[in-house]
């Protein structure tokens, strides 16, 4: 009996000698970010955006509270929320900010973004790219990003903007 079991334990410590390589751990930091990057899917939102700005300390830098409502893949329809920081003692602007996209089921997506800007006689375009860091619901623990464009009207405080890319896979964390 005592050679059987023996026998079967080569057999199974031979059968392992001749798999494939695998990351040792399966939890390890290199087999998520593979694991991530293989669920990554198109990802899509426009917003047309309403705005104020909240601060215009320090001198040259704006802060704005940014909110949107639109459509997007894996989202329906959806909200936008945002603080975006722009500074213009830069040329062009710099761009900074957060952002929350909320799915039509109250699930949402966070991110934050920078990018650039440029204003013209009240009249604003942007561009940058942003970066998803978690969310709720079927985007827990989502990954992912892309780019931004958009452009906005001072004086009417109102705008719109399009996020465009990837987002991993909803409801496969």
């Amino acid at each position: 009996m005592k050679l059987i079991s023996l026998f079967f334990i080569c057999f199974i410590l031979l059968l392992a000698g001749c798999s494939k390589d695998e990351p040792v751990s399966p939890n390890s930091s290199e087999s998520n970010a593979a694991a991530s990057l293989a669920k990554q899917v198109p990802f899509r939102v426009h917003f047309e955006t309403t705005f104020e700005i909240i601060s215009t300390t320090p001198p040259g830098v704006l802060t704005f509270e940014i909110f949107g409502a639109g459509n997007g893949t894996h989202l329906g329809k959806a909200e936008f929320y945002s603080i975006s920081v722009v500074d213009l003692n830069y040329v062009p602007g710099q761009q900074t900010g957060s952002l929350r996209f909320t799915g039509a089921n109250g699930d949402y997506l966070d991110g934050s973004f920078a990018g650039t800007i440029v204003e013209e006689d009240g009249n604003v375009s942007f561009e940058g790219e942003y970066t998803f860091s978690g969310g709720t619901g079927r985007f827990t623990g989502a990954s992912g990003s892309g780019a931004y464009a958009g452009t906005a009207n001072l004086p009417a405080e109102m705008g719109q903007v399009t996020f465009s890319g990837t987002v991993s896979s909803p409801g496969s964390h």
